[in-house]
């Protein structure tokens, strides 16, 4: 089974990429996406490359990011 998903590239690009799937372990369960929301104070900080680097909340994924990533946290699904 393959999973879509959105990677930035580099600031201002994009790409789909399909994925296999994990295999489940007795205590997780498959949820299928219908939307994910992107946020201007994240998502687009990435997408145009200025996301901080020095930012005490955020700094222990600031201090990991680099591209190519995927980066979401929140999705509606089934």
């Amino acid at each position: 089974m393959l999973r879509k998903t959105i990677y930035f590239t580099a600031p201002k690009q994009i790409e789909l990429r399909e994925e296999p799937l994990s295999v489940l372990s007795a205590d997780e369960v498959l949820v299928e996406t219908i939307c994910s929301p992107s946020a201007r104070e994240t998502e687009m900080l990435i997408y145009r490359g200025q996301f901080p680097k020095e930012v005490d909340a955020i700094d222990s994924i600031s201090r990991g990011l680099h591209y190519p990533t995927s980066y979401g946290y929140a999705s509606v699904g089934a």
